[in-house]
């Protein structure tokens, strides 16, 4: 039996916000050429296009950067799931799984070294929820 359960997860750099700005900056003279300029100089219009085609490669780059990553993933013997602190998929042994306990929004694994936390509310179907939480805790029984 598997059972698998994708979430978008956004994958941040630090040059982000320098990419922002340049891309409004390239709006806004975007915006100013098509106000106040004549279309007949070819010079105006190839700076458009290339103020245009620079905009959206960066909105491009930018939805790159969203990726779907598998939040859960339970098997017979492994049970994989997404931390979204150390931006890596985690494995737990089934047979290594000691107890299973629950908060409101988030499920804890424990084991004989470590207790792992999956963080339920970056999942925002409250069935999807419930349904992840009773998997997991049939694993145990």
């Amino acid at each position: 039996m598997t059972y698998q359960y994708y979430i978008n997860n956004y994958r941040s750099l630090r040059t982000e916000v320098p990419y922002w700005k340049f891309s409004i900056v390239i709006t806004l003279i975007l915006v100013l050429n098509i106000i106040g300029y004549n279309f007949e100089n070819i010079a105006v219009i190839t700076m458009n296009l290339t103020l245009i085609l620079i905009l959206f490669l960066l909105i491009f780059s930018y939805f790159q950067k969203y990726q779907k990553v598998p939040f859960v993933e339970i098997n017979n013997e492994i049970l994989n799931y997404f931390d979204a602190e150390k931006n890596e998929i985690i494995k737990v042994c089934v047979k290594d799984i000691t107890h299973i306990s629950t908060k409101f929004c988030e499920l804890r694994v424990h084991t004989d070294e470590k207790i792992h936390v999956l963080y339920l509310n970056a999942i925002r179907n409250e069935t999807k929820r419930w349904e992840i939480k009773e998997k997991i805790r049939t694993l145990k029984s």
